[in-house]
């Protein structure tokens, strides 16, 4: 299990004055349990192997523009561009965007709460359906016609509200499609090759200058409204620099069950 207070990449000590009750509201228990993960499409994706995952409360709708304007005018943290979120996230119910990994740490500190590890979200993403390769039932349907599923290249060129489409089957929405979601783990290739079988997380350092957290690589899931179709599947892994921040770019909490 992840020790949600004591995680790399966050200064504690500057963000212990942000006073922010832990709540649940919003959230659904996912029952911890054995999974395969990875697939076979991306040489990342292997090999598959079994994960064992504790329990753990996840949002089950990415953070919302309105949510993370709360967070910045109660704690003063840096502004960002309103101007340039509200083009693709016009209203409050939307989710957040143009966040890097360490603007979403900093609100999941101020929560109380943490970012999934990359194990946690797949296996939420997958709703109980451990060889599906999206997060919904397949219907006997093409699987790339995702409209009814998912906000990926629809006639609408923004984010939806959480909720627009149909939950998985763990009540979660838009675990495929919408807005990537920044994952705790440093980006590792080969990291499933040497993963633990129980709550893996992958933790590395900037091999570039030395300095801890600035540039690394961050794993991002789940694909977005600006994406290709491949990246909507559970197995696929994305990775970003986590000082950087798109339009396409979002994030939600989980919070473990101690």
């Amino acid at each position: 299990m992840v020790d949600q207070h004591n995680i790399v990449g966050v200064d504690v000590q500057k963000l212990s004055s942000w006073p922010k009750p832990v709540d649940y509201l919003g959230m659904v228990m996912i029952p911890g349990g054995t999974f395969e993960m990875g697939g076979r499409e991306g040489d990342n994706e292997q090999p598959i192997h079994t994960v064992e995952i504790s329990d753990f409360y996840m949002d089950i709708s990415p953070v919302t523009v309105g949510q993370y304007r709360q967070f910045v005018e109660e704690t003063g943290y840096k502004t960002p561009n309103w101007r340039d979120i509200l083009i693709d996230s016009p209203t409050d119910d939307h989710p957040i965007i143009y966040v890097n990994w360490h603007d979403a740490m900093a609100y999941a500190h101020w929560v109380k709460k943490r970012l999934p590890t990359e194990g946690e979200w797949e296996y939420a993403a997958r709703g109980g359906l451990d060889q599906a390769e999206f997060p919904w039932v397949n219907s006997g349907a093409d699987p790339h016609n995702s409209s009814e599923y998912a906000n990926y290249y629809g006639t609408v060129r923004q984010t939806n509200v959480g909720g627009t489409y149909p939950a998985n089957g763990y009540g979660l929405n838009d675990m495929a499609g919408n807005v990537w979601e920044w994952c705790l783990d440093a980006y590792e290739k080969g990291f499933y090759a040497r993963s633990p079988q129980r709550d893996p997380l992958a933790i590395g350092e900037d091999e570039t200058d030395g300095n801890l957290m600035k540039r690394m690589y961050r794993v991002v899931r789940g694909g977005s409204w600006n994406n290709y179709f491949s990246a909507l599947r559970v197995a696929f892994r994305g990775y970003q620099d986590s000082s950087r921040d798109y339009d396409y770019n979002g994030f939600r909490c989980v919070c473990s069950v101690v």
